[in-house]
């Protein structure tokens, strides 16, 4: 990037930074959701966990840029207002991508520190989007157990957790690994 465009990059970021705070002085209000015909989801990405990683965005004036501003998505706040926009918009759970490694949990600042604590979490769902990006080799009934291990106790028993008939929604990116290592019914 050139001193020119670092610059623009700056600029912009301060006019949208005065403009969002508009948005995140004034009181979230309550949430008006339309009565859905369908249970609707959004993906949710996390990787925003600090303000600074806004940059490629910021820095680009052909992109829309977020309505909340440059926010933290750590912050319990900026998850009201996702959560209050999308239930508006006719959306009724967010399906968080769900990164692991080595036995150990990544990028979960915005699902933790900001989803979990929101003032609204009571009037919306979640599930996890396990994104088990491993080769197939990798992908073993240790593997299964030690993403059980890491999520069961910590968000499928909570009570905002998207359940389709009483069972707990878990998508997984690359399901078929595991079947093709341990056939349906070990996957199962």
């Amino acid at each position: 990037m050139d001193l020119t465009s670092f610059g623009l990059a700056l600029a912009l970021g301060a006019v949208l930074a005065t403009q969002s705070e508009a948005a995140r002085q004034s009181p979230i209000p309550d949430p008006r959701p339309p009565t859905p015909d369908a249970l609707v989801g959004a993906y949710y990405f996390p990787g925003w966990c600090k303000e600074e990683r806004w940059y490629c965005i910021a820095a680009n004036e052909k992109v829309r840029h977020p309505l909340l501003g440059y926010y933290r998505e750590g912050s319990p706040e900026a998850a009201d207002w996702h959560i209050e926009w999308a239930l508006e918009h006719g959306v009724s759970f967010f399906a968080f991508d769900f990164y692991t490694s080595n036995g150990s949990q990544m990028l979960e600042t915005a699902l933790d520190e900001g989803f979990l604590k929101a003032k609204l979490i009571d009037c919306f769902k979640f599930c996890l989007n396990w994104c088990n990006h491993q080769p197939a080799s990798e992908m073993t009934e240790g593997q299964l157990e030690r993403f059980g291990d890491l999520v069961i106790r910590k968000y499928l028993t909570h009570p905002s957790y998207l359940r389709i008939d009483g069972k707990p929604v878990v998508m997984i990116l690359v399901g078929n690994g595991f079947v093709r290592n341990l056939g349906v019914e070990g996957a199962k």
